[in-house]
């Protein structure tokens, strides 16, 4: 009884035979350990503290102008329970925020968005 081989394990055998013979059967493992460090590399960015991403001097002045969303923010964000969003503690507020409001996913929000979020804090918190 013999085994048959299809086409493509037939291709397959004949480039490894290939690779084999040319010598150059180390060359994948290099490109998976480049691809590997490449990977952890991406992983490690990824998993970055979020303050390393951009102050925003700006992101107080939303705490500080609209009463609703300054409670919510010291409720959640105050990390030194001093009583008042800082420049560091207002960044992950204003993010947090962003992603409740932005409701379409454009990036920006609309006066309209603001509203509905600014309602939906007030209910639920």
């Amino acid at each position: 009884m013999t085994a048959s081989i299809s086409p493509e394990d037939k291709g397959i055998t004949r480039v490894a035979r290939t690779v084999a013979q040319s010598g150059t059967a180390r060359q994948p493992v290099r490109y998976i350990d480049m691809v590997a460090l490449v990977l952890i590399a991406a992983l490690q960015a990824a998993s970055a503290e979020p303050a390393s991403l951009p102050a925003n001097p700006r992101a107080v002045e939303l705490f500080e102008r609209d009463w609703v969303l300054n409670q919510w923010a010291k409720q959640r964000f105050d990390k030194n329970g001093d009583g008042a969003i800082s420049i560091d503690e207002a960044q992950p507020a204003a993010r947090a925020f962003k992603e409740i409001a932005d409701g379409d996913r454009d990036g920006r929000v609309t006066p309209y968005e603001y509203q509905r979020a600014r309602e939906f804090i007030l209910a639920r918190y």
